[in-house]
């Protein structure tokens, strides 16, 4: 059935909301994948865990945390799918795209401002950077004064990060370059800005992913439809992993390595230092990102 009061008031605040019942609204939102819910049901489960031995606190009904941990068949690896050629072509057949450099207006004739939304798609398709990594970004986190310029991603006053393996530098790919970003970051420098993407920031208690989240849902509804099921932002991290894995010229660790996932042997879980070696490990993940294809963001002309 359509949605009722109070809920409908609250999702007829965004367009996209508008005549879609729970269940469409609930597959066409961007959720937390697999590993994200178990850690957090895990806090939980840990925190009760304690309260009831040190404290004798025991809750009044019985949680059965097992029952909610995701399995891998029903995982990330299923609920999310990676963005197709022909996604991203239909992607960058949008305005804020079409041309290749950042429109000076926007629809209405205004000047151009949302930058965000702008740089943050090419990013994620070029790098396999996760969303709010790349939406959280202060500007001394872009690193250009190298001889490899990169992203180093840290935590920061905006953000977390996911996990130990998340810290990492990754190259910053040569068609970002030609499409103005150094030019764009130098600006913001001028400027006394201090965060890559300022009109993202938040009202207290949120996050720049969650505001470009509501720019970013209109694209993708007009540009691939709004019944979408399974693609969304973090498509593009699929996406990238996925042809880079399939690259055989690519070594894995070097994909680990780019995209902040925790290696699987022990010795390098415990000692690998992706960040102290720094120009060693760009020299060596630079050539991979160079390899992605950029085409489709360079414009249709």
């Amino acid at each position: 059935p359509p949605l009722a009061s109070p809920s409908q008031r609250q999702w007829h605040k965004s367009v996209w909301g508008k005549g879609k019942t729970v269940r469409q609204l609930i597959c066409a939102t961007e959720s937390l994948s697999a590993a994200t819910k178990n850690r957090n049901f895990g806090i939980i489960n840990d925190l009760l865990t304690f309260a009831r031995r040190k404290h004798g606190i025991v809750p009044s009904a019985a949680l059965f945390f097992r029952d909610l941990y995701s399995t891998p068949e029903d995982g990330e690896g299923n609920e999310r799918l990676a963005f197709s050629d022909e996604d991203v072509a239909k992607l960058t057949d949008h305005p804020i795209w079409r041309e290749g450099r950042c429109p000076e207006t926007d629809r209405d004739g205004k000047a151009f401002a949302d930058f965000g939304l702008y740089w943050m798609p090419m990013i994620a398709d070029l790098t396999g950077m996760r969303r709010e990594e790349i939406a959280g970004m202060k500007l001394d986190d872009v690193v250009t004064q190298h001889f490899i310029p990169h992203f180093d991603i840290r935590p920061n006053p905006n953000r977390r990060l996911k996990n130990k393996s998340s810290r990492r530098c990754v190259p910053i790919h040569d068609g970002l370059t030609k499409l103005g970003f150094r030019d764009y970051v130098d600006g913001l420098h001028s400027r006394g800005e201090t965060d890559l993407f300022p009109e993202l920031k938040p009202a207290a208690g949120g996050s720049f992913g969650g505001v470009f989240y509501k720019q970013w849902k209109k694209v993708l509804d007009e540009q691939l439809g709004s019944d979408l099921v399974g693609k969304v932002f973090h498509s593009f991290r699929h996406r990238f992993i996925t042809l880079r894995r399939h690259n055989s010229a690519i070594a894995k660790d070097i994909v680990q390595d780019i995209v902040g996932h925790t290696p699987q042997d022990e010795t390098d879980r415990t000692y690998r230092d992706t960040t102290q070696f720094r120009d060693e490990m760009l020299a060596r993940l630079n050539p991979a990102i160079q390899s992605v294809p950029c085409a489709p963001w360079m414009g249709k002309g």
